[in-house]
């Protein structure tokens, strides 16, 4: 008998019983740590999202102010508009490099991104209203409504106003 076994031998019958046993131990095991991964996956998609929620409530006062300046920037007609335009595309592509966009301002009035501030002519009952001119940029973050696009609607069919330059129509 060698030193390393704990028994006499063991029988044809034996041997695949505990091969058996192992198996089957092996498969538990391989479950139990895949059950664990998935956990552990799970718990650090939710600490991720916790700190940037965390993150997201500290910096939305100085996001809300970044807004307010492109606003006014949108606005601007004095001298130099040229560099005024290119300071507030650094600002809108810095928004989009950090996950930011602004609104799609295009097309039909959507009421969960906009925000109608009146209606420019014809019939309004019953009619599908289109964005007409973007009064203020709307924002979201991911799935997140930030502020949403104040506009101006027009019902289908009506011309939407001109652009002002700025890629926003008119305001």
């Amino acid at each position: 008998m060698s030193k390393h076994s704990a028994g006499p031998p063991a029988g044809g019958d034996d041997l695949i019983r505990i091969l058996d046993e192992l198996r089957d131990l092996f498969r538990r095991r391989l479950l139990d740590d895949r059950d664990k991964r998935l956990l552990v996956e799970e718990l650090h998609d939710r600490v991720r999202r916790a700190e940037e929620g965390v993150a997201l409530e500290y910096l939305l006062p100085l996001i809300f102010r970044i807004m307010l300046a492109v606003d006014r920037l949108d606005d601007y007609s004095g001298a130099d508009p040229d560099f005024v335009a290119s300071v507030r595309e650094e600002m809108l592509l810095a928004f989009s490099q950090h996950g930011i966009e602004s609104i799609d301002a295009l097309g039909p009035v959507d009421p969960a991104f906009h925000e109608v501030v009146d209606v420019q002519g014809g019939d309004r009952t019953g009619t599908e209203l289109l964005v007409g001119r973007v009064i203020q940029r709307g924002y979201r973050y991911g799935g997140r409504l930030l502020r949403p696009a104040r506009v101006s609607a027009v019902p289908a069919g009506e011309p939407s106003l001109p652009e002002n330059g700025t890629g926003l129509p008119q305001r």
